[in-house]
């Protein structure tokens, strides 16, 4: 009965390490990790093509823990002292103007300057429970970075573990 309660603590761990994660080159600036090669979504076929700036690209990866969501959009040069503003404008665009909740907000550094960690809580749509989706954002020369993780699972101790994992993977190469 002692070794199923060891085995029993040890699943979440081994399930995690069996997840075949592996390194994925977006472009010249931004290397993440991922559990599962990503898919790049055709923006035009998603009626977001309008929406989104031209260059905009999409790719996600999903396992049954997670939802995993890289985003880089071309952005007009943003000097140093305007990169608050510039961040600012994201966080208004993924929280203040569609009704969400910001729960969290801040900075960490890159080689290319700070960028932003974001935690938020939606406003449900239907019936659905309100998620906590977490994003970090990063300004690269010409390009702005979003890396999106929402958990589709209940357990917090896995979903901590893998948000760190994908969000701590990011090598920026300014």
């Amino acid at each position: 009965m002692k070794h199923l309660y060891r085995l029993a603590l040890l699943l979440p761990l081994l399930a995690f390490r069996l997840l075949d994660w592996q390194f994925f080159t977006l472009d010249k600036h931004l290397t993440v990790e991922l559990p599962t090669p990503p898919t790049e979504l055709d923006l035009a076929k998603q009626g977001l093509a309008g929406a989104m700036q031209a260059g905009t690209r999409l790719l996600m990866a999903r396992t049954t823990g997670a939802l995993y969501q890289l985003m880089s959009t071309p952005s007009a040069d943003v000097n140093p002292a305007e990169r608050t503003k510039f961040y600012d404008g994201i966080v208004a665009g993924l929280v203040t103007n569609q009704g969400h909740t910001l729960v969290q907000r801040s900075t960490f550094a890159t080689p290319a300057g700070d960028g932003i960690d974001i935690t938020f809580r939606t406003v449900p749509r239907d019936a659905s429970p309100a998620k906590v989706l977490y994003n970090r954002c990063v300004l690269v020369n010409r390009t702005s970075y979003i890396l999106g993780f929402m958990p589709l699972s209940a357990d917090t101790t896995d979903e901590t573990a893998l948000r760190r994992r994908y969000f701590n993977s990011m090598i920026i190469k300014p």
